[in-house]
């Protein structure tokens, strides 16, 4: 599967509603977890302990670096708007995983789960600028034991560098608006009207 669809690059913005951008945001981080297990395949993850590769918790593992990722960017680039964003985001996450498959017993601690890991994760982005050091927590919580591998740590922190880059300057890609609702009048507005037309 691709990537996110946007590169960084191209004029003009777009005028999105912060439920709108959670949505695009929730199918680059389902799009890049894709990809991310795919790189970790190819490094020989399965392998060395298939039964974890394939397991749920490894899954949601994979899905939560990627939602960092992104949450860096909504947190720097969207102002007034993140708090929002990061609510629906939640929501739309949640829905897609479990569309995907994931039991409602892996995501019933769903959201604790999020906020510890966000949390040690970023404290280890502050901790250096290589973001070695974000990749050897997050590799650690992937693969679910205290074994590191300098080639995974290595594979996370490039593709945590080069997500980052991507998506820099994403806010001003995006004019964020706000929900778009019926005005709703009162009935003797209504009244008015019928009289005038009769």
């Amino acid at each position: 599967m691709q990537g996110d669809s946007y590169s960084g690059r191209g004029g003009g913005h777009v005028r999105a509603t912060p439920t709108g951008i959670a949505a695009s945001l929730a199918e680059g981080i389902i799009q890049g977890t894709n990809l991310l297990r795919a790189r970790l395949e190819e490094q020989g993850f399965p392998s060395s302990d298939p039964k974890r590769f394939e397991s749920e918790p490894c899954v949601l593992e994979c899905v939560l670096f990627e939602w960092f990722l992104r949450d860096l960017v909504i947190s720097t680039e969207f102002g007034r708007h993140r708090s929002a964003i990061r609510k629906a985001l939640v929501g739309r996450l949640r829905i897609d995983l479990e569309r995907s498959g994931l039991s409602p017993t892996c995501l019933v601690h769903f959201d604790r789960l999020q906020y510890r890991r966000f949390n040690e994760y970023s404290e280890a982005f502050e901790a250096t600028s290589s973001l070695q050091e974000l990749g050897a927590v997050a590799w650690l919580r992937i693969v679910g034991s205290h074994e590191p591998s300098d080639r995974m740590i290595m594979l996370l922190a490039v593709r945590a560098t080069a997500k980052l880059r991507a998506l820099q300057g994403l806010g001003r890609f995006y004019t964020v608006i706000g929900p778009i609702t019926a005005r709703l009048r009162p009935p003797h507005e209504n009244q008015d009207e019928t009289q005038r037309e009769l």
